[in-house]
């Protein structure tokens, strides 16, 4: 027996009825009941509505009310849900009046209210009670159906698949609303049929499709394949069908439904993401490095085929093994550092590199790179471990070194070798020149035949130095440690230098040199230096190898590259096809070896390297009997232009009225460079500026001047600037004066070496006017104040 009262609700406007009520319900049954009462429908409209929280056990409601009837009350009470929110009894006059109707409109039962006997009562709200809590049932499961079937579809269409359904013994096909969008295609255009389906599939991939499915289904394996479709735009794209097929009673095939997955990326990216598990097996066996799960312990859990090749053991014996135990004894050390934070979560990731000894007792190096899994929680699982054996790898690498260290060595060789033989050289080699040009030069002077033989001996001898010039430079260019020191450079100056330099071997050749577009050719970026020794190079063999009486035409022209193109033609006899592609390899004079013409075959590779490390190009056109044109381009390089707002951002301290007139000092070969400071100079009436072109006239300046600062470049032929700013600290004349580098040397280590030096500061090229305004003021200030002493940084305060 229900021991629990039943909350009832009777809606009537009869007072007399409701008495009944009551009184038949406490007499059909052994039930408690715990009565709440309303005459009117609105009252029990609100009644209802307010214990909606803890409803009534089952509300009894008249069918006629003076404001209202049931349909009107049941009609709000289902307003918002399929069914009221507690049971509902209509007691109508009669049993069967309206009673489909009233069912429909949300009522669990109906009674006349002739009920017969207290027992027809009760039963009638025990059947409304129970009917609503199936209603509730089937509410609840439809709504979770429907939770489930929304989950599917959202699952499917993000993992882009969809599901169908063929009917093989009538030929129906059945997609679902996910499958159609992996076909380009929507239900409404598209009667789905086995023509209509294989019209879809890439060509190339009809026959494959079928033997497999067809396969699948008599040997009832499951079906798992891989093909292409086309677009009706003509997009490719790659799915993957996994399906099984249902037989009937005679063992025919009737049915075959699955899934099928757009797996595109995957394909590109060769890395198919498999959405089953046995697809992931088969990822896990044919992975092309080993893969191992170990737990937090440390012991494997499972390994693939791979890891089984690389360790000798077979899976049997490597489940439980522990990893350490693979690793070789002086790796394990390292190797447990290393696992100790990654087993306990403080590293996310573990890599090592190191040597496994394998069953044989054999020893092979592999990477292992691991990633912990974890639960919702974040507490370690497992552990993913991918192996590379990398054994071959390795012996590569250091028969790679041994050979590196062997090259290195026979290059250090072979540098000191040239560095020994050219001062073994050159002593004698002075000697013979010097004691030759004496002799030239003697009172009285040789006699004519002794002058041809000092003459010889004097070609012989300055051939002979610049054998091993060009040979010296061929080493530093093989040794990878020639550097240059790029800035820009006027060409104009250069090629006006040029042509004073080659002129007298010209006109020893009767050459007729011309030299055109001199005027306004701008300025390159290149290594002056190197730049002239390129020139003179391609200018010697254009009279070298002219034809008598010939010439030799040099011009300019602009590239729409933003390059300069400096071209050198000849009238001599011209390069074969063949002769060409061989006319940048060292030693090799094209047949001229036995010719009276001298060289070394050196002097053009170095040329084309240098062109080369300057960022240019070179280049050669040739006609035999007609001559050759060489070309050299180099990238051009901005003329410095400037205005009052590029340094209006620093100023030099007060009107120069108000100060004593200050004098820098500018050591510096180049004069495009001299000509920049200048024009900035110009600008400060206080600033006076004085400048060397050599280190020998700047420490002359320096010492008779005594400049208040100094600005120095680097690298100039002869002393450089390091060593130049040695001597003026050495001299206590000069060791006060701030002196700053300013030079096309921008890496940290040059910048590092020369504050180590004692510069000042270290400027670099191309110049920043603001930086080198404020530098300079700062150095004024030290030299005022007489404080300048060495740090770490340089000399500072």
């Amino acid at each position: 027996m229900n021991t629990k009262p039943l909350s009832i609700l009777l809606i009537d406007d009869n007072p007399n009825d409701r008495a009944d009520i009551r009184q038949n319900l406490l007499c059909g049954s052994e039930q408690r009941y715990y009565f709440t009462e309303a005459e009117m429908g609105e009252e029990g409209l609100r009644k209802i509505l307010e214990k909606q929280d803890e409803p009534y056990d089952c509300v009894l409601l008249d069918y006629h009310l003076p404001d209202m009837n049931a349909d009107e009350i049941l009609a709000k009470l289902c307003k918002d849900s399929e069914i009221p929110c507690c049971p509902v009894l209509v007691i109508t006059g009669s049993n069967n009046k309206d009673g489909s109707r009233l069912i429909q409109a949300g009522a669990q039962d109906y009674i006349g209210k002739n009920w017969g006997s207290p027992q027809s009562l009760t039963r009638a709200v025990s059947n409304a009670i129970e009917r609503y809590a199936m209603l509730v049932d089937n509410i609840q499961a439809k709504e979770l159906l429907r939770i489930e079937r929304e989950r599917l579809s959202i699952a499917l269409r993000c993992g882009q698949m969809g599901v169908y359904d063929w009917n093989l013994s009538k030929g129906n096909y059945w997609w679902s609303d996910e499958a159609y969008p992996l076909y380009g295609l929507n239900p409404d255009n598209l009667v789905l049929s086995h023509n209509s389906f294989t019209a879809l599939i890439h060509p190339d991939d009809h026959d494959g499709f079928w033997h497999h499915f067809n396969k699948s289904i008599t040997q009832r394996t499951l079906f798992l394949h891989e093909f292409r479709i086309l677009y009706p735009d003509g997009t490719l794209r790659w799915l993957a069908h996994r399906g099984q097929a249902e037989y009937d009673v005679n063992d025919h095939a009737w049915r075959h439904f699955g899934i099928v997955a757009d797996i595109t990326e995957c394909r590109i990216n060769e890395e198919r993401r498999h959405f089953t598990e046995q697809l992931h097996s088969l990822s896990f066996e044919l992975a092309p490095a080993g893969i191992v799960y170990v737990n937090p312990d440390g012991a494997v859990i499972n390994a693939n085929e791979k890891m089984s090749q690389i360790t000798g053991y077979s899976n049997e014996e490597l489940v439980g093994m522990k990893v350490t135990n693979l690793t070789y004894p002086e790796d394990l050390i390292h190797d447990i550092e290393l696992l100790k934070p990654f087993l306990k979560g403080a590293a996310p990731l573990y890599k090592n590199e190191k040597r496994y000894v394998r069953k044989d007792g054999s020893i092979c190096w592999v990477t292992a790179k691991a990633c912990m899994v974890t639960d919702k929680a974040g507490k370690a699982v497992h552990s993913i471990g991918v192996i590379q054996d990398i054994t071959e790898h390795k012996r590569a690498e250091l028969e790679l070194m041994e050979a590196k260290s062997v090259a290195e060595k026979a290059n250090l060789a072979k540098s000191e070798f040239l560095s020994r033989m050219s001062h073994e050289l050159r002593t004698p080699l002075n000697a013979i020149l010097g004691f030759a040009q004496l002799m030239e030069a003697s009172d009285p002077p040789p006699t004519a035949s002794q002058k041809i033989r000092l003459e010889q001996v004097l070609k012989a001898g300055w051939y002979l130095l610049e054998l091993i010039n060009e040979v010296l430079d061929l080493a530093l260019v093989e040794s990878g440690k020639l550097s240059l020191s790029q800035e820009p450079v006027s060409l104009n100056d250069v090629l006006v230098e040029c042509h004073n330099m080659i002129a007298p071997l010209a006109q020893e050749h009767s050459i007729q040199l011309n030299f055109t577009c001199f005027d306004n050719l701008g300025v390159v970026y290149a290594d002056r230096t190197r730049l002239k020794q390129i020139l003179i190079n391609l200018l010697s063999n254009a009279i070298k190898y002219n034809r008598p009486q010939g010439k030799v035409d040099v011009k300019c022209t602009l590239s729409n590259a933003g390059r300069i193109r400096i071209s050198i033609k000849d009238t001599g006899q011209g390069l074969s096809p063949k002769n060409l592609a061989h006319l940048f390899e060292p030693f090799n004079r094209l047949g001229q070896e036995n010719s009276t013409k001298e060289g070394t075959g050196i002097g053009l590779v170095v040329t084309k390297t240098l062109v080369e490390l300057m960022e240019g190009a070179i280049g050669v056109e040739s006609t035999v009997g007609m001559g050759s044109e060489f070309w050299v381009e180099l990238n051009q390089d901005v003329v410095p232009c400037f205005t009052d707002d590029d340094i209006m951002a620093a100023q030099l301290a007060p009107p120069a009225e108000e100060l004593p007139q200050r004098t820098l000092l500018y050591v510096e070969d180049n004069a495009a460079n001299l000509l920049l400071v200048e024009h900035i100079i110009a600008d400060y009436p206080r600033i006076k500026m004085l400048s060397a072109r050599n280190s020998t006239v700047g420490i002359e300046i320096a010492r008779s001047q005594l400049p208040d600062v100094i600005l120095m470049d680097i690298n100039m032929p002869g002393m450089n600037g390091i060593k130049t700013l040695n001597i003026l600290r050495q001299d206590p004349v000069t060791a006060h004066i701030p002196v700053i580098a300013l030079s096309a040397h921008a890496m940290a280590h040059d910048i590092e070496k020369g504050l180590e030096s004692g510069f000042f500061r270290y400027l670099t090229k191309p110049l920043n006017i603001n930086d080198f305004i404020t530098t300079l003021n700062h150095a004024l200030e030290f030299s005022e104040m007489g404080l300048i002493e060495h740090n770490e940084s340089g000399y500072l305060q």
